[in-house]
């Protein structure tokens, strides 16, 4: 069964494109903006349409997994990595083993597309100003989904954006909140899922959301360079070096009363170098240790954020998630980082405050 998805993956990608030899190349089709289009005229659902017309954005709850999704793969090697994703839809699951649907789960399945579509509405569109910069670089298609798996074993999940203090686990393998590639998001909407754990569920997605409109368009150049300006220098470095250099420590003195860097280094330095300590952002993405009944302390053998990018990620996560006592506890040079990325945000049409009312507390007058 691999092998014929594997070739019809193929084939359909090959008659879509011509001459596209990596995924970087690849342009969705003149059929495929018909195919968006078309659902969304059949769909007749007041979220499908406006979501489309404001934001030439569709959110597809009926699509094939291959034509909506796949065929961004031009080559073998392409297709076997996006043979990892299963997207299932929602109907899939009421439906009976012909395909068909009774009346009363017809009820039933539209109730929950409207409870799925509101849903999306609201952990995105509903901070994303219409008319907006961001407005203009919402994806092509938001795929509605009842479950996404990853397998990872082509390697497909190790890019994918799992650092949120919200994430379902490090690697994305397994049924992930959010799966994506050049044209598509694919969201699992599981309402068992949302009930479970809803609130984790909106801040996960939203941070993947956002982080990856920025990655794909590369907006993190157009970021105050203020907002660098005291981390820059340290992206990628060891934070133990870094610190016996600040306080002229010799780390090569095994001396008996040698001074050492601790092992567990003060967090108002670390702040002062512009970071801050955002969960799985260090440690190889394990998360932040807990020493002493300090949380999320920070040792001497993390490293910095390695870019601008990992900076900028590092304080939207907490911008996310933490609440306004937490905001107002942190020194000014933070605070100062976090306006810039608010004023960034509030330019592009992004209401971060609507997303965490929290952060009115650190807002600059």
């Amino acid at each position: 069964m691999k092998k014929i998805l594997l070739i019809y993956i193929s084939v359909i990608a090959s008659l879509m494109f011509v001459g596209c030899e990596s995924e970087d190349t690849l342009i969705p089709s003149n059929k495929d903006e018909d195919r968006v289009a078309n659902f969304v005229n059949s769909a007749n659902n007041e979220y499908v349409t406006s979501i489309y017309n404001d934001y030439n954005c569709g959110l597809l709850y009926e699509f094939d997994p291959i034509l909506d999704f796949a065929y961004i793969a031009s080559d073998d090697v392409a297709a076997a990595k996006w043979e990892d994703v299963e997207l299932k839809m929602i109907k899939e699951s009421f439906v009976d083993e012909n395909g068909e649907m009774t009346s009363e789960n017809e009820v039933l399945y539209q109730a929950y597309i409207d409870q799925s579509l509101s849903y999306i509405n609201d952990i995105i569109f509903k901070y994303i100003k219409n008319g907006s910069l961001m407005a203009d670089y919402m994806p092509f298609k938001v795929l509605i989904c009842e479950e996404v798996l990853v397998d990872n074993e082509n390697g497909l999940g190790d890019d994918i954006i799992t650092e949120s203090d919200s994430r379902i686990g490090k690697d994305a393998s397994g049924t992930v909140n959010c799966m994506y590639n050049r044209h598509s998001l694919a969201y699992n909407v599981n309402q068992d899922g949302l009930l479970y754990n809803a609130e984790k569920y909106r801040k996960d997605n939203f941070y993947i959301f956002l982080c990856r409109i920025m990655e794909m368009h590369d907006l993190y150049q157009y970021i105050s360079e203020d907002f660098s300006s005291l981390s820059s220098e340290y992206y990628g470095e060891s934070v133990e070096e870094v610190y016996a250099e600040d306080f002229d420590i010799d780390l090569e003195d095994d001396s008996e009363g040698a001074e050492t860097v601790p092992v567990v280094v003060d967090k108002a330095w670390f702040y002062s170098k512009g970071f801050i300590d955002a969960k799985y952002f260090y440690n190889d993405g394990a998360g932040l240790t807990t020493i002493d009944g300090e949380e999320k302390a920070i040792k001497k053998s993390y490293y910095f954020v390695e870019s601008l990018n990992y900076d900028v990620r590092s304080y939207l996560n907490e911008m996310l998630h933490r609440n306004a006592e937490e905001l107002l506890a942190f020194p000014d040079e933070i605070k100062n980082k976090m306006n810039l990325l608010l004023d960034f945000m509030d330019e592009w049409g992004v209401d971060l405050v609507a997303f965490n009312p929290g952060l009115e507390v650190i807002i600059e007058n």
